[in-house]
């Protein structure tokens, strides 16, 4: 998929509405150094707030992460960034609304691959 970077991402979402949103970029422990050169890619050219890498499984997500915060404003611009830069990772992007289960289960979207959640967790 070509995408115009000023233009914003246009693709194909579930998303809801909301003030915030976060995208978590999986990948697998042998994907580290790739993943270590987008996540300083984000430091520095993302507008929200990226969190540092998780190198093990936290919470409802099954592979080492990170994660990107950012709001509704920033919302195109996030999405198009990472189908740029995502490279082979498979990244869940869902909104924030208060409820974590209904968020992550019926209002996400995939950039790749879906993985399985443990909704348990949330």
């Amino acid at each position: 998929m070509a995408i115009a970077p000023a233009l914003g991402y246009t693709g194909p979402t579930m998303l809801i509405d909301a003030p915030e949103y976060h995208a978590h970029l999986y990948f697998e422990p042998e994907d580290h150094p790739a993943v270590t050169a987008i996540h300083a890619r984000a430091l520095a050219e993302v507008a929200g707030k990226v969190w540092p890498i998780r190198s093990r499984p936290v919470g409802p997500h099954p592979c080492p992460m990170f994660e990107i915060e950012f709001n509704h404003a920033q919302r195109p611009a996030v999405l198009a960034w990472l189908e740029a830069n995502r490279g082979a990772q498979d990244v869940l992007v869902h909104p924030v609304t208060g409820d974590d289960l209904v968020d992550h289960r019926d209002h996400a979207t995939w950039l790749g691959n879906a993985h399985q959640l443990d909704f348990s967790r949330l």
